[in-house]
């Protein structure tokens, strides 16, 4: 298959300006692989980080390459031994964390699952590495409990605004930071208790903890501990840059990523169809504006997610 398509790449670790649409040879899939024909990609903070390189010891590859790695849309091909899928099937997943911004993507069955029809593709383009992160977070890596007090981390960014969703859902009391203009958000996703971290250390306005979920890192996290019990966990979605140790305990590092049967996005699907817990869509930029859809997820507060439309 030796035909271009359009896709966002990047040639040098130059930040998001670095991001430029152009031509790119189509992919095709192998065994065990799904083409498919995008219609809508979810942006992430990994995708600027990608482009400025904060994240290259992550990659298994160097630049020239294409970003992105959430995607939504209908399966083009499949190939030898694909089960999950046909041609024609409106799917959500993720390519891995390259590859996705492009009219066409490649990845393993295991990494899609079907998109629920209550959901456009923007909002299905959004789920997978938010989703699968808070997911892990909570239940993979934090053995979450119903009745648990959860501290969460800037609670309206796009991991925060699904984990406080996920432990409401799943029965626990959930305290979440935000700034005064997100409390409201924030609040209608589910928080029982809000924290304006402009008002003061939100260490004197917490305590009692069971699970601490950090969003932001560096010394943020380090503060964290002093919310927690003495038997409390925290975790992060954050590459560490300070110490994950505190006494006898340690803080797990981890980016979600679709189970090997597929079945966390399943289940995430699923919630979001039932509308217990999905995606907040600040704004859809044309694939067209990808700078400016990077270079806002940059900026910071944003509320929910961000996601590019490629085919309405």
């Amino acid at each position: 298959m030796n035909q271009t398509m359009k896709a966002v790449g990047i040639a040098s670790y130059d930040g998001p300006n670095a991001a430029m649409i152009g031509d790119f040879l189509r992919p095709a899939p192998g065994p065990g692989e799904v083409l498919v024909r995008v219609h809508a990609c979810g942006v992430n903070p990994l995708d600027w980080k990608v482009c400025d390189g904060s994240v290259a010891a992550f990659l298994s590859s160097s630049p020239p390459f294409i970003i992105g790695a959430d995607v939504a849309g209908v399966v083009e091909a499949v190939g030898e031994g694909v089960t999950r899928f046909v041609v024609g099937d409106a799917v959500f997943g993720q390519v891995g964390l390259l590859g996705g911004f492009a009219e066409y993507a490649v990845t393993a069955q295991n990494r899609l699952s079907k998109k629920p029809a209550k959901l456009s593709f923007a909002e299905a383009a959004c789920i997978p590495v938010s989703g699968s992160t808070a997911h892990d977070l909570l239940f993979k890596d934090g053995q979450l409990q119903p009745g648990e007090r959860v501290f969460v981390q800037a609670g309206a960014g796009g991991v925060g605004h699904y984990v406080v969703q996920l432990a409401k859902d799943a029965g626990a009391y959930v305290i979440a930071t935000c700034s005064a203009g997100s409390a409201e958000f924030v609040r209608g996703l589910g928080a029982d208790e809000v924290v304006d971290y402009h008002a003061g250390p939100f260490e004197q306005a917490v305590r009692d903890i069971d699970l601490a979920i950090d969003t932001v890192g560096d010394t943020i996290l380090t503060r964290t501990w002093a919310v927690l019990k003495p038997a409390g966990r925290m975790n992060t979605s954050v590459p560490p840059t300070v110490p994950l140790t505190h006494g006898d305990r340690t803080a797990i590092f981890s980016v979600g990523k679709p189970d090997d049967d597929g079945a966390n996005l399943d289940r995430l699907g699923q919630l979001a169809a039932e509308g217990r817990a999905k995606p907040r869509l600040q704004q859809v930029f044309a694939f067209a504006d990808v700078v400016d859809a990077l270079e806002l997820s940059k900026a910071g507060h944003v509320h929910g997610k961000i996601a590019l439309q490629l085919i309405d």
